[in-house]
């Protein structure tokens, strides 16, 4: 079938992990923790700021998410494995610990990207490379110690689910995907509604995107949907069509009153997280009384896309609160992972040099303006 979808597995584990109250001597210290890694960010941000002022890419990892010291060796270990940095190094007491300025922090953030991009999300290595990531083989490191890897990244906190703080947003917003990931997250949503979650009105927010065989689902499945829908063609399908078609699928189905916004691609070759953004603040201008939004996307994308849709909040000029979860992985595809790291990494580069205010010379520019196409440095 199109868009089969597969229930979110509601295990004892997980159940007992989203119902069960936290201790208040737990729930303390995570405040701490948290309190103490946003003001220590806080600080590196305005004593960043002096003209003369030094600061090591160890303590830079924290602003890409990286806080913690098992963070940053699980990324300095994947680093290594992928050859960024050389075997047998310690990055610490190399690049990761020695102080540097300003200028010298952003030429090694321009090649930590580079690196990643190149290394990790293989992809956009290439910007002549028209090849979609599932057409890509992966590389030998990725194969060489997957269990380790996984390790890593589960670590860095890329595979297990992220469960709302608030149980009451005002709207959920669905994230428009491939077939079978807009069914994962419509499987969450569920998951969510029947474990405490409530909302006063859902939002499909789909992108102008025509479907892709054995991507969407089979050609002869895509077919079928085609001829229900009375479309010439399997081609003539949509982003929209598939996100319609799962909805329907579920028991919160017209339960709710359910905004479907779609973005055409423009000049682009489709439309993407961030224009669809820019067509929920349009409608949010609208609708005055939603202050509260909770978007459901799936690992290892939570991260990633919470970086882009505060990108493009901010790029409009436009506050609300909100919060990115999803489910877990569950089949665990080494090389789908780590190219998450890396467009995580990508994406939150460009807020951390402006919030830094590291100016580029005119050689960084150019080397910026080939990473971040449409960006201005």
């Amino acid at each position: 079938m199109i868009a089969q979808i597969h229930p979110y597995k509601k295990s004892k584990k997980m159940h007992s992990s989203f119902r069960k109250k936290r201790c208040f001597s737990l729930f303390f210290l995570a405040f701490l923790l948290l309190y103490s890694t946003n003001i220590n960010c806080s600080t590196i941000e305005t004593e960043t700021r002096k003209k003369n002022m030094q600061l090591s890419f160890s303590t830079l990892l924290s602003f890409y998410g990286f806080s913690t010291k098992e963070k940053k060796h699980a990324l300095e270990d994947i680093m290594q494995q992928a050859n960024i940095l050389l075997e047998n190094t310690t990055a610490y007491s190399t690049f990761f610990s020695k102080k540097k300025t300003k200028k010298e922090i952003l030429t090694d953030i321009i090649t930590f990207v580079q690196e990643t991009q190149e290394k990790f999300t293989i992809r956009f290595a290439d910007r002549t490379n028209t090849k979609e990531r599932w057409e890509i083989a992966a590389p030998q490191w990725m194969n060489k110690n997957k269990k380790n890897t996984l390790k890593n990244l589960t670590t860095l906190g890329l595979v297990k689910s992220i469960y709302p703080k608030n149980k009451k947003p005002d709207v959920i917003c669905i994230l428009g995907s491939t077939a079978k990931s807009m069914a994962i997250r419509a499987s969450y949503l569920a998951f969510l509604l029947e474990n405490g979650v409530k909302t006063g009105s859902i939002i499909l927010l789909t992108g102008e995107r025509y479907v892709t065989k054995n991507v969407d689902g089979s050609e002869n499945d895509l077919i079928k949907l085609a001829k229900k829908l009375n479309k010439n063609s399997y081609k003539e399908l949509t982003e929209e069509d598939l996100m319609r078609q799962i909805y329907k699928t579920y028991s919160f189905y017209k339960k709710f009153p359910t905004y479907i916004l779609n973005t055409p691609a423009g000049n682009l070759p489709r439309a993407t997280t961030k224009t669809t953004i820019k067509t929920l603040i349009t409608w949010l201008k609208k609708h005055k009384k939603v202050k509260t939004i909770l978007f459901i996307s799936n690992q290892p994308s939570t991260a990633y896309q919470a970086q882009v849709i505060n990108t493009a909040f901010q790029e409009n000029n436009y506050t609300t609160i909100y919060e990115v979860v999803g489910p877990g992985v569950e089949q665990k595809n080494i090389m789908s992972l780590v190219g998450a790291l890396g467009s995580l990494i990508w994406a939150k580069t460009p807020d951390i040099i402006r919030k830094l205010e590291l100016h580029p010379n005119q050689q960084q520019k150019e080397e910026l303006k080939k990473l971040f196409a449409g960006y201005t440095f």
